[in-house]
């Protein structure tokens, strides 16, 4: 797992759900400006966290991404703010590919610092410009997109329960195929994902199924495989290169969606369209 740290129910205007004093603090707590409003250092540096744990996760993010997440997970009603101060304040470097039009930020040696903190697997993280291209930002921002819903709509409270390819990676051989994450429920399911951005032949789907099959069945890595494809066209094509391989037994195994449903909560799951959180609940009784 990586970095675990549960979402509180904390918001804008209510920067502290349950608030509490360090051990050895002083009696009055301390507060501190950003931007509009006033914030506690412990609120303000789990504000912070979570933003940089979010970069740390993908290695990289745009800053409409972390704006997003900002938003949507930690739930802040500006959340400019904090992605201006996590800028301004050196925890963050940015980089510009001159192909590519987008700024994308990574952590910093003081951004890694503060992480390192907490959990010391933060000094597995690299950045390595020599390795970002125009296709691997395409892959990594339907990786992100897919990440940010299915944390909506899996009611994930902890980032820490997904687990991305690059941590999953370390240590193994890096000829090995892994999927983009691996995201676990509340429960106990292990939902491997992968996001497929462009159009795939009936051989690379046939491997894939076969593999994944193996892995879960045989091996039992993982409950299911979550497959997110870049639209309705492909999604279609996927299913039926499934079926081309398989009979209908291997459709448990399988969940397929792409964004236009996701965006509803919606996938296609043992031969029907239904909300994503049933799907997960009939993981071998595993649920959400």
């Amino acid at each position: 797992m990586i970095i675990s740290t549960t979402l509180p129910k904390a918001t804008a205007r209510s920067p502290q759900a349950n608030p509490q004093k360090p051990p050895n603090g002083p009696k009055r707590k301390e507060m501190v400006t950003m931007g509009k409003g006033r914030l506690t250092l412990i609120e303000q540096k789990r504000r912070l966290n979570l933003l940089l744990e979010f970069v740390f996760l993908f290695r990289y993010a745009t800053r409409e991404q972390m704006l997003k997440f900002s938003e949507k997970i930690i739930k802040l009603s500006n959340p400019r703010w904090l992605v201006d101060y996590a800028s301004k304040k050196l925890y963050l470097n940015s980089y510009r590919n001159p192909s590519l039009k987008p700024r994308i930020y990574y952590l910093s040696g003081k951004g890694k610092a503060l992480l390192y903190e907490q959990e010391a697997i933060a000094k597995w993280y690299r950045f390595d410009k020599r390795q970002f291209s125009q296709k691997t930002f395409n892959h990594q921002n339907a990786v992100i997109k897919a990440f940010l819903l299915l944390i909506k709509h899996l009611d994930i409270i902890d980032i820490g329960n997904y687990q991305s390819e690059w941590l999953i990676r370390h240590g193994k051989d890096k000829r090995k195929k892994l999927p983009d994450a691996i995201l676990y429920t509340r429960r106990g399911a292990r939902i491997a994902v992968i996001a497929i951005i462009g159009y795939k032949d009936t051989s690379f789907w046939e491997n894939l199924f076969i593999g994944y099959s193996h892995d879960i069945e045989e091996l039992s890595k993982y409950h299911a495989a979550l497959i997110i494809t870049r639209n309705k066209n492909y999604h279609e094509g996927a299913i039926a290169s499934l079926h081309k391989v398989y009979d209908e037994l291997r459709d448990k195994f399988f969940i397929f969606t792409y964004p236009a449903i996701l965006e509803k909560g919606q996938c296609f799951y043992n031969n029907t369209v239904i909300d994503l959180r049933e799907a997960a609940s009939l993981l071998k009784g595993q649920g959400v």
